[in-house]
């Protein structure tokens, strides 16, 4: 995505982690209209597997020349470092969180609280010593808090795989990524505190991470590979047909078109370990951005970007704080709708 000799920022990195922030924080207010207009409702791919490949893609810019100037150690205890302080952040927004889920049981009971009903369940089949630890060990996560733990993963191994793309040795990198996934996508996994796999399995969704670094690695020459006109067509049919599959999810009549040998291989087209579906609809919409968007895009420096570009450049903060608004934002949506009148019938 981006020219790894380049010193000009990259716009679209930010731009666009920003507005995956912005649409993670819509999609977890259920029942609001803006979320409609988020990707999620128009293919097989989300924002998560935009804000993981520009994950990857920063993460290789901004350690480069530190792997080459300190050396391979320094790069990783920085690394680590970074690491810890997302971990720290987990582990306050977990707690707030959670105090907050307690406080709006308190306040408006819990019937319509599925994240307080689950809480109290949790803290009857567990000790509060256990549940502690849990969250300390990453096994136990307070709702929508799924993707830190994730990156706390990915980060902590990415400097050994950055040090060997820049040793020419991308292919190994890539071939020991594609690996892992493989074995992801035959039950490696990570297990949280009830022994079912984490919300996003590390393991897969790591793949996706590092071909962000190979990405900007390798800019200019993926870019030729990419922008050729066979890409472009492949990549325009994938989304039409993964628009129309979505669309037959709400629309029985389409979805009995497919025949069974077909739904049979399509389904379960899974979040969790990423997808082949999904990687690759990621991968269509890339190519069309990176066709049509040049890195430094005078509507990327407009006013009405600016704000997106400030979120994605510190998306540390704004991923934690959206996590709180969207909980807030959610008691606001589910006590408004038990406090309309009935529709009448009749």
């Amino acid at each position: 995505m981006a020219n790894n000799m380049s010193r000009e920022r990259d716009l679209r990195i930010d731009v666009m982690r920003g507005f995956a922030l912005v649409w993670i924080f819509w999609n977890h207010i259920p029942g609001n209209v803006v979320s409609w207009f988020t990707p999620r409702n128009y293919g097989l791919s989300d924002s998560t597997e935009i804000f993981v490949f520009l994950a990857g893609v920063s993460f290789a810019l901004a350690y480069q020349g530190r792997l080459l100037k300190d050396g391979f150690m320094a790069a990783w205890r920085t690394a680590l470092g970074r690491v810890l302080a997302i971990y720290q952040a987990h582990l306050r927004v977990s707690a707030l969180i959670i105090v907050m889920i307690l406080l709006t049981g308190i306040l408006f009971g819990i019937q319509q609280y599925p994240g307080l009903t689950g809480l109290l369940l949790t803290a009857q089949e567990h000790s509060p010593v256990r549940l502690f630890l849990a969250l300390l060990l990453l096994q136990f996560k307070p709702p929508n808090l799924d993707v830190l733990p994730l990156y706390v993963c990915m980060l902590a191994a990415a400097v050994p795989l950055l040090q060997l793309t820049m040793k020419g040795k991308g292919w190994l990198a890539f071939l020991v990524s594609v690996g892992v996934y493989v074995a992801a996508q035959h039950g490696l996994a990570l297990q949280d505190l009830h022994r079912e796999p984490w919300a996003f399995n590390p393991f897969a969704w790591q793949l996706l991470f590092v071909l962000g670094m190979l990405a900007a690695r390798n800019g200019p020459s993926l870019r030729v590979l990419a922008t050729s006109r066979a890409m472009m067509l492949l990549a325009w049919a994938w989304l039409a047909l993964s628009a129309l599959l979505v669309l037959s999810w709400h629309q029985p009549a389409l979805h009995n078109v497919l025949p069974d040998s077909v739904q049979q291989w399509l389904y379960p087209i899974s979040k969790p370990n990423l997808d082949i579906l999904r990687l690759t609809h990621f991968f269509a919409l890339a190519i069309l951005f990176v066709r049509w968007v040049p890195a430094q895009a005078q509507w990327l420096k407009s006013k009405v970007m600016r704000p997106f570009a400030r979120i994605g450049a510190k998306s540390l903060e704004g991923f934690t704080s959206g996590i709180v608004l969207s909980f807030l934002g959610a008691v606001v949506m589910t006590e408004l709708a038990s406090s309309a009148p009935p529709v009448m019938v009749g």
